[in-house]
């Protein structure tokens, strides 16, 4: 784990939390029907999301704290679209498992489809692919534009902070205008462009902040889906308060600075 800062200290605090708390209740495949599947997969799909965003989280976090802040946006952007997500499977249960599957064959077919310009997948590949694709069900075809944020931000509008952080950070993250210009400045005196070899770091970026934001919001998801509730509940309140602690002597002290 990273050290010495105090928003690292509240990630490594909700980090340890995590790492102590019990499993989750085992949902057996009695019956193998698909909504028994589609349970068990909940929580083992949420459980995975969560990891993801803790781990990509401690790697911003590094990234951040080596310099390199601006380029872990891509990382930023993963983390907060999986913490999104958590928070929809929070609220939507098994639905939100079937929206994957119908997702996932979707992207599929775009891959067996991209064959067509002279490359080819091998047989044994095509047919795992059309196995992950039988998976899906056109029952749920009319929940296709949850595979969407801003229809999820729709259905959950409290999330809408964390959406345009998104945006933004996917502007930062793909080969964008945007992107491009961390690493040249207009020079108005000479009319010159200057270039750049390291990005120029954005004073109110802080990495470790926006990790802990999105940690517990998949934190949170993560203990009502697995039905953690009772063990997190009162802890993830106190972390909530320090973040918030956290967060105003920031913007106090900047203020101060300024």
């Amino acid at each position: 784990m990273v050290k010495d800062e105090p928003f690292v200290d509240l990630f490594n605090e909700i980090a340890s939390l995590w790492e102590a708390a019990p499993a989750p209740q085992n949902v057996p495949h009695r019956d193998g029907s698909r909504l028994t599947w589609t349970t068990a997969a909940t929580t083992a799909v949420a459980w995975g999301w969560l990891v993801r965003v803790i781990r990509t989280g401690e790697s911003a976090i590094l990234l951040a704290k080596n310099g390199l802040g601006p380029e872990a946006a891509p990382l930023m952007r993963s983390i907060i679209e999986h913490s999104i997500r958590l928070a929809y499977t929070a609220d939507a249960g098994v639905e939100a498992i079937e929206v994957g599957l119908r997702e996932r064959s979707h992207s599929l077919e775009k891959l067996k489809k991209a064959q067509s310009n002279g490359w080819a997948l091998p047989p044994e590949r095509l047919s795992e692919i059309d196995w992950m694709q039988a998976e899906a069900s056109e029952e749920y075809r009319h929940l296709d534009s949850f595979a969407h944020l801003a229809h999820v931000v729709k259905r959950l509008p409290s999330l809408g902070q964390l959406y345009m952080a998104w945006l933004l950070e996917t502007q930062f993250s793909h080969p964008t205008l945007i992107s491009a210009q961390s690493y040249f400045e207009r020079d108005d005196d000479s009319h010159l462009i200057r270039l750049r070899t390291r990005a120029k770091a954005e004073a109110d970026n802080r990495v470790d902040a926006q990790v802990c934001i999105n940690v517990l919001v998949a934190l949170r998801a993560y203990a009502h889906i697995a039905g953690l509730n009772p063990y997190f509940i009162t802890p993830l309140h106190e972390l909530d308060q320090k973040m918030e602690n956290l967060w105003t002597a920031t913007r106090e002290s900047r203020d101060t600075q300024s």
